[in-house]
């Protein structure tokens, strides 16, 4: 992977670690994750 690519993937989940802890939990509980936004 290339260290750009690896820095945006970085960069989108610092923005959306919340939403994916969320996702993570209900995965747990053998639910469907919720849809997360990609970078712009």
């Amino acid at each position: 992977m290339s260290p750009r690519a690896l820095s945006l993937i970085l960069e989108w989940a610092q923005e959306h670690q919340d939403e994916l802890m969320e996702d993570w939990e209900l995965c747990q509980r053998m639910q469907p994750p919720k849809k997360i936004s990609p970078l712009p």
